[in-house]
This record gives C-alpha cells, sequence and structure tokens, in this order.
C-alpha cells in the first residue's frame, strides 16, 4: 500500500484517477451514523459519517475512527494535500482517495438535510427566519436568489448580477413553485426552496439551460414587500 510520502505531482495524478472511478455502495453500517454515512464497494471497511454544522467528519477504517477536519469546498486540491502530510492524523493514501469520493457526496446530501415537504412536494428549508410581512397573491415582492439543478450546477443568480429580482406573486410569470414558497416567506427570511419538476419548468425544461424534468433548487431571500 502506497503511504503519504507522494509528491505533488503523483497526488495530482491519482486524484485525476479516482474521480473516474465510479463504483458506490448505500453505507449500511458506520460506527457513528450522523446525518449522512458514506461508503464505497471499492474501499472495503471504510466508512465517512457526517454530521451538520460539525466542522469535522469521522472516518472509519476498519475499528478505528478518525476525526477529520472538513474543508471550505470538497475540490479544494490544497486541503488533501493537507491531510496528506498531516503525521497525527497519519492517513494513508487510500484514506485520502476515499475522503475525495465522500467529501461530494456529503455536498449534495446536506443539501437536502432539514427540508420540509408539503403535499405537492415543494420542499422548504428555513436558513434564517424573517419578522416582517407575509408577502400575499398580488403584491409586488423582492428577491435575491440563486438558482441550481440537483448537480449543483448554479443556472442563475441574482447576487452575481448585483440586481435583486421584483415580480408580482400569483399572475403566472413566474414557476409555480415560486408563487407557492414565497407566500410561506415572511420579509427577511432566507430559505432553501426544492421545487420538483411539475412544479418547475416540466418536461420542457427552460432556455437550454434546465433540462427537461429538472428539480429545482432555489436559494431566496425576501427583501421587501409593496403593493
Amino acid at each position: 500500500m502506497y503511504k503519504k510520502t507522494f509528491t505533488i505531482p503523483v497526488f495530482l495524478f491519482i486524484m485525476g484517477f479516482a474521480t473516474q472511478l465510479n463504483a458506490q455502495s448505500p453505507c449500511e453500517t458506520c460506527d457513528k451514523p450522523g446525518d449522512f454515512c458514506y461508503t464505497d464497494s471499492l474501499f472495503e471497511d471504510f466508512c465517512a459519517s457526517f454530521e451538520v454544522d460539525q466542522s469535522f467528519f469521522t472516518l472509519n477504517v476498519g475499528k478505528k475512527d478518525k476525526e477529520i477536519p472538513l474543508p471550505d469546498s470538497a475540490d479544494n486540491v490544497q486541503y488533501y494535500q493537507f491531510l496528506a502530510g498531516q503525521r497525527k492524523l497519519k492517513l494513508d493514501i487510500d484514506e485520502v482517495l476515499f475522503i475525495q469520493r465522500a467529501l461530494p457526496e456529503w455536498d449534495f446530501a446536506k443539501r437536502d438535510i432539514g427540508i420540509v415537504y408539503d403535499e405537492d412536494s415543494l420542499g422548504l428549508k428555513i436558513l434564517e427566519k424573517g419578522s416582517g410581512v407575509l408577502p400575499d397573491s398580488g403584491q409586488n415582492v423582492t428577491v435575491h436568489y440563486t438558482g441550481s439543478l440537483s448537480d449543483g450546477t448554479i443556472f442563475d443568480s441574482s447576487y452575481e448580477r448585483k440586481a435583486p429580482f421584483t415580480f408580482q406573486v400569483g399572475t403566472g410569470r413566474i414557476i409555480k413553485g415560486w408563487n407557492m414558497a414565497i407566500t410561506k416567506l415572511p420579509v427577511g427570511s432566507k430559505a432553501l426552496v426544492r421545487i420538483p419538476p411539475e412544479l418547475g419548468y416540466g418536461k420542457r425544461g427552460a432556455g437550454g439551460v434546465i433540462p427537461p424534468n429538472a428539480v429545482l433548487y432555489f436559494e431566496l431571500e425576501v427583501l421587501e414587500v409593496s403593493d
């Protein structure tokens, strides 16, 4: 088994190789099951356990547990180099490769943890509860938002444009999921909204950017309501 005495060019090559492997299985047993755990059929007896709002995760290999600090981003090359060079953690290259595969899965999984669904399958997770008025049909609402697909691809963001978006509730000018979600969010609220295809762009998709039958995620910030 290779140890962590590789050079950076070799490390980068191995990282590229690891992303091509795609055998993966659901996590059934983990010593410390948290909000999400990850296993991989290519790494026998490996398990990574994650919890929301923690700055670390638990790597379990066989009967040994290690607490590993979480990075700001799962694709941070310097982070994996940092792990490989940490004498205290004593990670071998298989463990680093496993971590590299586990972290992107956690990035996607944690987005859905805490989402509450209504009878129409509209999902809502309150990130920050506002204290203002609730928007109502016919009113104008100003929001900031970032829209993304299930794979994390961002297709639109008012934050990036530095221009909030204003629309009238209930007039059919926006997708149904937005109308339904916005009337549940008082001014000042921040929320993650998960919109199923039937409340979004359905079978047609949109603009060559949103594919047919796409599940959409919107981070919404309600700024203002006016008549």
